[in-house]
């Protein structure tokens, strides 16, 4: 049994020796760390013109008639919180009598507009804030004609509140390196309105979301990362949605450097040298350990000449043969 142990440990120790050669594996690429960059930002051009312009609804009386005695004035806004560089409407709804309707006139006064907005005599404004601004828009209406003096003027307010445009700044670590490259992406965010959406496009069909995680590319190549930030207002503000793109530098896996400086199939074929003999001592120790117990040889003088086995009977006339020293004494 030990022999067949001996066997299969040699033959082992070969076929691990005979291995190779194999790839070795790639080298961790250097440590480098990118610092945050600002891509460029990509907004469309406004389709109604300019952004500090501002638009005034021609009618100078939007009110609607009806049966009381009063003039009645509410002011909203289309979409309150917005970014700066969207676009914020604002417009007034009234009511007159409706006997007074067809003959009155209403002289409107915009009060603490946001920069970027101007002034104007309509009751709708449509502008494109250039600063952040944070306060109560007021709108003051005045009726003039026959028979308005009693009706008197109206002010109505909305709160508004304009964040700073969306700036990202984008980090990778690393942006190149040889695969498989694990690249930790960052997104760093100012002004814009919470919460945030970060979608990210690696380049090899995978997607990220959020402001931190990692990919790994497996293969070799350029790859164009893209990336799109939303805030709370893009679904009403579509053209501010933030995008950004760059590129991840990936090379083909190196040949490596193996244990002790060596490569490849060189490393292979020492780690199955090595193996091998760790692997006969093995079952070397293992044959030897269960090997019965070899039984101690008889001392000569316990058994006689004749007795011994193994040995044909000596010769009674022989006897043992002549002594060193001189003849064999007599026999008693």
């Amino acid at each position: 049994m030990g022999r067949v142990r001996t066997v299969a440990g040699i033959l082992l120790a070969v076929l691990l020796f005979t291995l190779g050669p194999f790839p070795a594996g790639p080298t961790a690429p250097a440590a480098h760390a990118t610092p945050p960059w600002s891509a460029p930002r990509w907004t469309p051009a406004p389709a109604w013109g300019a952004p500090s312009a501002a638009a005034v609804r021609p009618e100078a009386n939007p009110c609607t008639g009806w049966n009381g005695t009063t003039f009645s004035l509410t002011l909203s806004a289309l979409h309150p919180i917005i970014d700066v560089g969207s676009n914020l409407s604002l417009f007034a709804t009234c009511k007159l009598p409706s006997a007074v309707l067809a003959t009155t006139t209403i002289t409107w006064n915009w009060t603490n507009l946001p920069p970027g907005c101007g002034t104007s005599g309509g009751s709708f404004i449509r502008c494109r804030p250039t600063l952040p601004f944070t306060g109560n828009v007021k709108l003051t209406g005045t009726p003039t004609g026959p028979n308005t003096t009693r009706l008197g003027k109206r002010t109505d307010g909305v709160n508004v509140s304009i964040s700073a445009a969306v700036v990202v700044q984008l980090g990778a670590d690393p942006r190149s390196g040889a695969a498989p490259l694990t690249v930790n992406f960052t997104a760093s965010i100012n002004g814009g309105t919470s919460p945030f959406t970060i979608d990210w496009l690696t380049g090899d069909q995978n997607i990220g979301l959020g402001h931190q995680w990692s990919h790994t590319y497996l293969a070799a190549g350029t790859y164009q990362v893209q990336v799109w930030v939303n805030d709370s207002t893009t679904p009403y503000a579509p053209s501010q949605v933030w995008y950004g793109t760059f590129t991840v530098n990936v090379s083909a896996a190196p040949t490596g450097t193996g244990l002790f400086g060596l490569h490849g199939a060189a490393l292979w074929t020492a780690v199955g040298a090595v193996g091998g003999v760790v692997l006969l001592a093995v079952l070397y120790a293992i044959s030897v350990r269960h090997r019965p117990p070899r039984l101690p040889r008889p001392e000569r003088w316990m058994v006689p000449n004749a007795e011994r086995p193994g040995r044909a009977p000596a010769d009674p006339g022989a006897g043992d043969g002549p002594r060193p020293g001189g003849p064999r004494p007599p026999s008693r």
